[in-house]
């Protein structure tokens, strides 16, 4: 069985490996178009899991019930396959959402069943070091050496495939990480708000629009929440909070000048992602030509919709479509909209009840759900 210094190390290099997502194949295409480094640790991670259940006396594995509400949503992804007309591809999509579930349940059942070997706190920890340490190394190859590595023309990508690809997952981890600043379960020390400004910092030099929304209103959202609470010491962290924004910010827009007058093609981006032209033809040319495809496969196919890898090539020229939302409706129809919906409401339900609780888990899940 593993040490502690073993399981911190494993799962430390799966969070660091979630965030290189180079392939042996052509990106998207086949299993080797697909199957990324963290894929193949996540084997270990699964066999971990397996140890630790036949381990215990009862040999059951706890399924908590955001996983329970995913299951139905995932039996409409298999049914929308099975009636696609590529269901050859759709196997693939399948797969990939089925192996994403079992490694995400193995991670739960080996925190819930080693505590003594995998705090929460430890986690989080993990999670603030290798984001840190992909953010830096983002950083590093977009700041100064351009050609450690192929990255994107003009905007921060890092380990990742596209810029796309490193806004969401930089903004996930800040989601993750900030609330365990405020709940005490990450020590607020200087070297602690280094490493998270380092993510910041990447996460906006990837331009990634969405991104930078979803964390502007997250922010907002959550200072609002701590401000208007019952609780002075959330009162005190809202005030904090803003504090160590306007303290920040000049540190943030030097680094960002900076960049725009001395990286290759940072200019060019900042205007093409910024400017009212830009927003004018994003939603006049890519957003219209996703809701143009989601809705012809919805005609097409409105009971489970078109099936997983059935929209690129089909309903568009190339490309999958661009929206979480959007591509559920193309993909899984109305059934599985619904199956979605039912999994997100009751997701966000079981947050709120669970967030009513006293202690250290519960407090983290009411900062976390703004």
């Amino acid at each position: 069985m593993f040490s502690r210094y073993s399981l911190r190390a494993l799962i430390f290099l799966y969070f660091l490996l979630a965030g290189v997502t180079w392939v042996s194949g052509s990106a998207g295409q086949g299993i080797l178009g697909r199957v990324a480094l963290a894929d193949v640790l996540g084997l270990l991670i699964v066999f971990f899991a397996l140890l630790v259940v036949f381990k215990t006396r009862k040999g059951m594995v706890i399924v908590p019930t955001p996983f329970r509400l995913y299951m139905p949503f995932f039996l409409v992804l298999v049914l929308s396959v099975v009636f696609s007309d590529y269901p050859e591809k759709g196997l693939i999509e399948v797969l990939v959402h089925l192996y994403i579930f079992i490694v995400s349940l193995s991670l739960f059942v080996i925190f819930v069943q080693s505590k003594n070997l995998l705090s929460f706190e430890d986690i989080l920890g993990l999670i603030l070091g290798s984001g840190a340490v992909l953010s830096a190394i983002g950083l590093v190859q977009f700041l100064f050496l351009p050609n450690l590595f192929q990255g994107a023309f003009g905007g921060l990508s890092g380990t990742f495939r596209n810029t796309g690809q490193a806004g969401a997952f930089f903004a996930l981890y800040i989601g993750i990480i900030v609330p365990g600043f405020l709940a005490g379960l990450i020590r607020p020390s200087l070297r602690n708000f280094i490493l998270l400004l380092v993510i910041v910092l990447a996460l906006i030099l990837t331009f990634k629009r969405a991104a930078w929304i979803g964390l502007l209103i997250g922010f907002v959202l959550l200072v609002l929440r701590m401000s208007f609470s019952r609780s002075a010491r959330d009162k005190k962290f809202a005030a904090y909070g803003l504090i160590l924004i306007f303290v920040l910010a000049p540190v943030v827009l030097g680094v960002f000048s900076w960049a725009i007058e001395n990286v290759n093609g940072m200019a060019w981006r900042f205007q093409s992602k910024i400017s009212q032209d830009a927003g004018e033809d994003f939603i006049e040319g890519f957003f219209m030509e996703n809701v143009h495809a989601m809705w012809l496969a919805l005609v097409d196919n409105p009971i489970f919709g078109a099936g997983a890898a059935n929209v690129a090539g089909v309903y568009t020229t190339k490309y999958e479509i661009h929206s979480t939302y959007m591509k559920i409706v193309a993909t899984t129809g109305l059934v599985g909209t619904a199956f979605y919906l039912v999994f997100m409401s009751g997701f966000s339900v079981s947050m709120l009840k669970v967030g009513s609780l006293r202690n250290k888990y519960s407090e983290y899940l009411r900062y976390v759900f703004p």
